[in-house]
Order: structure tokens, then C-alpha cells, then sequence
């Protein structure tokens, strides 16, 4: 197993996640990305109705329903998605900031996981804008 990984039920995970962080890092309490939660527990697809909305579009009729879940101050990375996708927030608030696909080459691309920016959040949201034009004039 990678460090900083665990395997634990999903029950032991949201106990884990409402318990506040002692961690500066809010995001150091524990995420659960991507999960395909309802190809795991069918017996939810009950509860989930699928809004008309994810049928449309030009793809080819797959519907990927992945569950993210985290505890509050939860930060995600800077990046883009490489598929159509629907985000519905269930509890608390997420701030979300869209960019135009012609943006994305002003949006620094990793190297290594070209759909990743180098680009932090935090320093998007709270950086010294004289600084950040140094380092990133494009943006």
C-alpha cells in the first residue's frame, strides 16, 4: 500500500472525516476520490435518481457516477476534467472556479499529469499578485 494511504470502512471514514483536523491542512484529514461507490453498494442506486441532464451531450451514453468525499476545508488541485462531467454538492459548500478550455495553456500544465496545473489553490485564490505575474505571467 502507497504511504499515507489506509483501507477502512466507509463508516470509519465519515466518523474519521467529522472529527476536526488537528492538521494545518485541512485536506490532511482524509478524501475518498473517484470512488464508484454505487458499482459497490447497488443497493443505493434507489436513492439517486439520474437527472436527464447526464444523458445529453455528445458521448457515447457512458455515465461515470463517482463519489467525492472529504471533510471540511477540503482543497482540490487546480486541474481539468478529461470527460463531461455533472457536480452536485450534497452538504456543506464548495467554492468552484471555471475556466474556458481556450484558457488552459494559462493554466500551466504539469509535465507529468498534463490534466494538473501548476497551479496551487490557495496561491490562485491568496497569492501576491506581483509575485504570481513573475511566476506565472500567462495566467
Amino acid at each position: 500500500m502507497e504511504e499515507g494511504f489506509n483501507i477502512m470502512q466507509l463508516k470509519d471514514f465519515i466518523q474519521h472525516c467529522k472529527v476536526p483536523s488537528k492538521s494545518s491542512n485541512p485536506s490532511k484529514g482524509g478524501y475518498l476520490a473517484q470512488h464508484a461507490l454505487f458499482d459497490q453498494l447497488p443497493c443505493l442506486e434507489a436513492d439517486l435518481r439520474m437527472p436527464d441532464l447526464a444523458l445529453c451531450g455528445d458521448g457515447d451514453g457512458t455515465v461515470l457516477r463517482q463519489v467525492f468525499f472529504g471533510p471540511e476545508g477540503t482543497v482540490t488541485p487546480v486541474h481539468c476534467d478529461p470527460y463531461e462531467n455533472i457536480f452536485c454538492q450534497v452538504v456543506g459548500v464548495k467554492y468552484l472556479r471555471l475556466y474556458a478550455p481556450s484558457e488552459s495553456q494559462r493554466l500551466y500544465p504539469r509535465e507529468d499529469m498534463k490534466n494538473n496545473s501548476q497551479l496551487e489553490p490557495v496561491d490562485v485564490l491568496l497569492a501576491d499578485a506581483a509575485a504570481y505575474q513573475e511566476k506565472f505571467p500567462e495566467f
